[in-house]
């Protein structure tokens, strides 16, 4: 039996293919249209997707199948005979006119229901499936960092009290033999805190928490930061209002600027804050700045040429990195957003102490209002604590 003309056998391939492509279109257009507006597909839909994609590739396969009733020498595909005939290799030897040619009334490459991965869609509403990366991205979080400086101990009790030296009155001196000695006097103070709890929950279903895995442990998390920013800023400055704690800033020594000269830098006001401590018999454990001015005092530098500001870093040194532990005057630095953009606190945190009278632990519950009958639950994290300063005079505080 004499071979099928090349030509007609492509024609009657691709008028199969041309047809599969259109009915192939409608039923995804269909699909998607659905999914859009009820979120589920007609399984029928469906059903006739898959067969013409079988039937597409069934066509593809027809063009590469040899033909048996050749010897096994000339057995060959329909496309391979196509790309080896005279035609093929006149039409190669052409350039392509806006993607389209014409061979022997045959139009080969005129692609007007491309099928593409913008076509199918992504996973909602359309048909591609993506990679989906483990856990949540969280928003970015602040480095808390006062518990660093000061002291922390437990605590059994809802109120913690200290006693408090108010006034020595030194009368040692140089005495006579023989004379009566000169009295010396002191007098005390209560000082107490009351036990402050600082709280949060979140409301999620139980099927969340089934469904989407990490949410428990992101959640939790999440909650416990939030819980422990709050404690940060109320150490700070908390203004000992109702169950508000009283704050190192609230409690501080305000600036006095005893030493104050023209053309103060930063550098020079933290100097003579340094100094007023100095002189009330303190000593300066650590300051915390808030990173914007920290970042400031690294970038002042010397004079030079008569110009100020434009030589060698002062503090900084862009080449050599920051120290693991920065330092201003050999004092630690705690930078924290905190506190606020150019205040500045310098003491002796050794004379304060936080109390810990729970720890932060996070409860889960379904017994809140009708949570139980709706499979709700809420997470809660709490703790309770407070904050202690013993001599107010060991703290500074001031603007830039």
């Amino acid at each position: 039996m004499a071979e099928p003309n090349i030509q007609e056998a492509l024609e009657q391939l691709q008028q199969k293919h041309v047809t599969a492509i259109a009915e192939l279109k409608t039923y995804v257009e269909e699909q998607t249209h659905q999914l859009r507006t009820t979120g589920t597909a007609d399984p029928e839909v469906t059903k006739s997707i898959n067969v013409l994609r079988g039937q597409m590739a069934d066509i593809q396969a027809e063009m590469r199948r040899p033909n048996p009733r050749l010897n096994a020498d000339d057995r060959q595909s329909i496309g391979q005979k196509f790309i080896q005939s005279e035609d093929f290799k006149r039409f190669a030897g052409r350039p392509w006119h806006k993607g389209y040619c014409q061979l022997g009334g045959l139009n080969l490459w005129e692609g007007k229901t491309l099928i593409d991965s913008a076509a199918l869609g992504d996973e909602t509403p359309g048909i591609l499936r993506s990679e989906r990366l483990p856990g949540i991205v969280p928003l970015a979080r602040r480095e808390l960092r006062m518990r660093d400086l000061i002291p922390a101990s437990g605590t059994t009790f809802p109120l913690v009290s200290f006693i408090r030296e108010n006034v020595f009155t030194n009368a040692a001196s140089p005495q006579t033999e023989g004379s009566a000695k000169a009295e010396s006097a002191n007098t005390f103070v209560v000082s107490s805190a009351e036990i402050s709890t600082i709280a949060h929950w979140i409301p999620v279903t139980r099927q969340a928490l089934d469904d989407l895995p990490g949410l428990r442990t992101f959640i939790d998390n999440n909650l416990m930061y939030g819980l422990k920013l709050k404690e940060e800023t109320e150490i700070l400055s908390g203004d000992n209002l109702g169950e508000h704690l009283n704050g190192l800033i609230t409690q501080a020594t305000a600036y006095a600027g005893t030493y104050n000269v023209a053309a103060d830098t930063r550098i020079d006001r933290l100097n003579w804050a340094i100094l007023e401590l100095a002189v009330a018999d303190e000593q300066a454990t650590g300051i915390v700045l808030n990173p914007i001015d920290y970042h400031r005092i690294l970038a002042v530098k010397t004079e030079d040429g008569g110009v100020a500001n434009t030589g060698s870093y002062v503090v900084g040194d862009p080449l050599g990195g920051q120290l693991q532990v920065p330092t201003i005057w050999g004092i630690p630095v705690v930078k924290s957003n905190s506190i606020t953009s150019g205040r500045f606190l310098v003491g002796n945190f050794q004379m304060c102490e936080i109390k810990d009278r729970q720890e932060a632990v996070i409860d889960l519950s379904t017994e809140y209002d009708d949570y139980f009958v709706k499979n709700k639950v809420a997470i809660r994290a709490e703790e309770r604590m407070t904050l202690l300063v013993k001599r107010t005079t060991a703290l500074i505080t001031g603007t830039f």
